[in-house]
C-alpha cells in the first residue's frame, strides 16, 4: 500500500514528466521526441519515467486530451450574458494560437481529428440540442480550424473568430425562419 507522501510524490513527479513533455512539444514535433529527451529535460532518468507512464505515446495521448478539454472549455464557460459566439470564438482561437506547434503537428492525424470532432460535436451539441446542426457545425468548425492551422495561423485571431461567428450568427437567423 502507497503511504500518503509516496502518493504525492507519485503524482507530483507524473505531473512534472507531462509538463516537461508540454515544453518539448513547443518545439519539437512529437514523433521527433524521445523518452529520453523528455526524461533529460524532466531531470529525471529513463526507468523513472517508466515507473509513471508505458510509453511517450501514453504521455501524449493525456497531453491530448487535456489540450481538447481546454479547447472546448470555452464553449462551456458561456452564460446567458455573454451568448456573442465571437467572444466564444476568439478564446477558441487564442487556444489555438497559443498551441499551434501542438495542434499542427496533429492535425493530420485521423485519430486526433475524430477526437477533436467529437468533444466540438458534444460542446455543440449541449448548446443547440440539435444533432444535424451540431453535426455540420462542428465538422465546419474543424474544417476552418485545420485550414487555419495548414496556414500557420496567418490570418489574425480575431478575423477567424469573425468568420465563424458570422456562420452562427446566420445559422440563429436561418433558425427564426
Amino acid at each position: 500500500m502507497m503511504h500518503k507522501r509516496e502518493h504525492l510524490a507519485h503524482h507530483s513527479m507524473k505531473h512534472y514528466i507531462l509538463t516537461s513533455y508540454k515544453e518539448l512539444l513547443k518545439t519539437h514535433a512529437p514523433d521527433k521526441i524521445s523518452v529520453k529527451q523528455i526524461a533529460t529535460h524532466a531531470g529525471v532518468n529513463r526507468s523513472t519515467f517508466y515507473l509513471h507512464f508505458q510509453d511517450k505515446y501514453e504521455v501524449l495521448q493525456l497531453i491530448t486530451e487535456e489540450k481538447l478539454v481546454q479547447l472546448v472549455s470555452y464553449y462551456y464557460g458561456t452564460t446567458e450574458n455573454d451568448e456573442d459566439p465571437k467572444n466564444v470564438t476568439v478564446q477558441i482561437c487564442t487556444h489555438i494560437f497559443q498551441n499551434k506547434a501542438f495542434y499542427k503537428e496533429l492535425i493530420h492525424d485521423d485519430a486526433f481529428k475524430n477526437r477533436l470532432f467529437h468533444y466540438l460535436y458534444e460542446a455543440l451539441f449541449l448548446h443547440t440540442e440539435h444533432e444535424a446542426i451540431a453535426t455540420f457545425t462542428a465538422y465546419g468548425t474543424m474544417g476552418y480550424f485545420i485550414k487555419w492551422i495548414k496556414e500557420d495561423c496567418r490570418k489574425p485571431i480575431d478575423a477567424i473568430a469573425h468568420d465563424l461567428a458570422s456562420i452562427s450568427n446566420a445559422h440563429a437567423l436561418f433558425e427564426k425562419i
